[in-house]
């Protein structure tokens, strides 16, 4: 996959994910420390290397080429990724967030689930594209 792919679908599960901060239940419950977290270029970098080293996984792993490996991977790393930010983060308001807030609420699951399945439709298709070309 072409480097331009990688940064589209950083950029796409970025914005995602933000979304899922911002208009998830804590909207009105101080997620904006998340919310510029999420956009920072540090999240960024994380997905896109995230999308080079899964192709790395799957290029060794034959076992692993189908939609719902990518998106379970990808849930696995979405998680990883924000656990890192709550724990890391020396944001009060970041601090204040408990684990079961982000990870115990449904609609937040819900739509962190769908992110990866989107991500990893994404990846598929444009792994799908290549073999075409």
């Amino acid at each position: 996959m072409k480097l331009k792919q990688h940064l589209f679908l950083a950029l796409i599960i970025t914005i995602l994910l933000t979304i899922a901060l911002i208009a998830g239940p804590g909207a009105s419950s101080g997620y904006g420390g998340l919310f510029f977290l999420m956009i920072s270029p540090i999240v960024w970098i994380a997905f896109l290397l995230w999308g080079l080293i899964l192709q790395s996984i799957i290029t060794k792993k034959k076992g692993l080429q189908n939609v719902t490996s990518y998106a379970i991977l990808t849930l696995l790393i979405i998680v990883m990724v924000l656990a890192a930010l709550l724990t890391f983060s020396s944001d009060p308001d970041i601090r204040s967030i408990s684990y079961e807030e982000i990870f115990l609420d449904r609609l937040t699951l819900i739509f962190f689930i769908t992110t990866s399945t989107v991500y990893g439709l994404l990846f598929w298709l444009f792994r799908k594209n290549i073999g075409k070309a």
